[in-house]
């Protein structure tokens, strides 16, 4: 199963395009609900026979490796938002019935956008488009009428978009972006444009923020990069020329950061991340070489040091599969991740996918599990 979350203290997944919802009274069983939909018309429909048949996709993921083809939000209990493909597709029955509602930038992958890039408030839902090729910005997709009709906000001059986020301490509305150096960006939504606050270089290449009430933080989404550093920013210099402030450094790790959470108890907070083993090229590195880590990992802090010291909390290796005794990049090998999940009460979930061990697993770690 591939986590795709946590709404209301319950756990939800997919194994393909299917979603899956814990059942109430028993933590860690999960209950099948409906299929979401993907485009079909022409190539996209043989695309989607090739990846969403039982039989098709495991042949592929033998070569390849394991990849997901959807991306879901939690609304609320009955209200998911989902992506797949080039389809964006809404369901307010618990996620039985499902509703096509827009079409994404043709070159999407097969899961749609990221599943840092969909974010839900009260008022309104998010998504951030993920479009492959150069030839189209990507956009910030927003609906204020619970998916029913969207309005789209252009991104200039990036590749794509890595993460659309809540800020709890502020309500106010993040973005990332990538992926050369001059299309890294972290900034905010701000009547109706995107406002930078930093970027111009990988360090500000992120996918999933991480915000405490004086501080933002980040790790680095690059996997040729000689170390990926883990960064801090200051709340307080963000209204005074943040674009020339120097995030600080707190950690680093061998491999690209891409998810966070972050749970909270009794005044204690934690945060943790997770690393990708990524064996692709980087289209993007200077050199079109890429060092990239062979394991996927997870790190965590909390506020009893000022998220000052990091510890390693798990480390996966990556499936190994026919795909890599092909050499150069002839054939796509997928990458490694740990999808993570929190909830204040249950904890932190870890989900490998695509490792040698443990691979489609759901691991919950206790917060008084959790290291000070």
């Amino acid at each position: 199963m591939r986590l795709q979350g946590c709404v209301d203290g319950r756990l939800y997944g997919t194994v393909g395009r299917t979603l899956f919802v814990e059942r109430e009274a028993d933590g860690g069983s999960f209950q099948r609900r409906g299929t979401i939909p993907g485009l079909t018309s022409g190539r996209s429909q043989f695309k989607e026979f090739l990846l969403d048949s039982d039989y098709t996709r495991g042949l592929l993921e033998r070569i390849v490796g394991d990849f997901s083809v959807a991306t879901v939000q939690g609304v609320s209990r009955k209200s998911y938002v989902a992506t797949a493909g080039r389809q964006l597709s809404i369901s307010h029955d618990g996620g039985k019935r499902w509703q096509p509602k827009r079409a994404l930038p043709e070159s999407s992958p097969p899961f749609g956008a990221l599943p840092s890039a969909i974010e839900a408030t009260d008022e309104r839902i998010y998504v951030g488009e993920y479009p492959l090729t150069s030839d189209q910005s990507p956009g910030v997709l927003v609906s204020d009428n619970d998916g029913e009709t969207w309005q789209r906000i252009p991104i200039s001059d990036v590749r794509h978009i890595h993460s659309v986020q809540k800020d709890p301490y502020s309500d106010e509305i993040w973005i990332t972006t990538g992926d050369t150096d001059d299309e890294c960006w972290i900034g905010r939504l701000r009547d109706g444009r995107f406002e930078p606050i930093g970027g111009g270089s990988q360090q500000w290449r992120a996918v999933e923020l991480a915000f405490t009430p004086d501080a933002i933080l980040w790790g680095m989404d690059c996997s040729y990069a000689d170390q990926n550093r883990v960064f801090r920013l200051e709340r307080e210099t963000l209204p005074s020329e943040a674009i020339s402030k120097r995030p600080r450094t707190v950690h680093t790790v061998d491999g690209s950061v891409f998810y966070s959470a972050s749970v909270e108890r009794g005044g204690d907070r934690w945060i943790a991340f997770s690393t990708a083993a990524e064996p692709s090229t980087d289209s993007t590195a200077p050199e079109r070489s890429v060092r990239g880590s062979e394991s996927a990992g997870v790190v965590v802090s909390s506020s009893a040091s000022d998220f000052t010291d990091w510890q390693e909390l798990r480390r996966y290796s990556r499936r190994q599969v026919v795909g890599d005794r092909i050499p150069g990049n002839v054939v796509p090998k997928a990458s490694a991740y740990v999808y993570l999940a929190a909830d204040d009460e249950r904890g932190l979930f870890l989900n490998p996918y695509n490792t040698s061990r443990s691979s489609g697993s759901i691991e919950r770690i206790p917060i008084d599990q959790l290291p000070k």
